[in-house]
């Protein structure tokens, strides 16, 4: 073996050894995966609502009133807090979702704490 090839060989694995350090840190976290603790974590009878441009807060309650909405509090532009009374769990309120061309997506409360 040369002495060049030597060379790019160690600079090989400089560079190798450095990006291993870089990887997964706590100032560059990866996301979880989604079977992670998310259930865990989800505030229970709370999703987020957003709603298609044009359509108001009347969807929202004939589409999901039957699960007793205790409140509906508006977060921003088309995107609503909605807390239920009895909640049928996050697969069936997704599936109602799917039914209105008014609901355009819907998603758990998840809970962020700090370490």
């Amino acid at each position: 073996m040369s002495m060049r090839a030597g060379w790019i060989g160690g600079l090989g694995a400089v560079i190798l050894a450095a990006s291993w350090s870089c990887g997964n840190s706590q100032g560059n976290p990866e996301p979880s995966p989604a079977s992670s603790k998310a259930e865990q974590t989800r505030a229970p009878g709370e999703y987020l609502v957003t709603l298609a441009p044009q359509a108001g807060e009347r969807a929202i309650r004939d589409l999901y009133g039957s699960f007793d909405i205790k409140a509906l509090k508006p977060l921003g532009p088309n995107l609503y807090l909605m807390q239920l009374a009895n909640d049928p769990g996050p697969a069936v309120i997704e599936q109602r979702a799917k039914t209105s061309p008014h609901i355009k997506a819907v998603q758990p409360n998840y809970r962020y704490r700090n370490r």
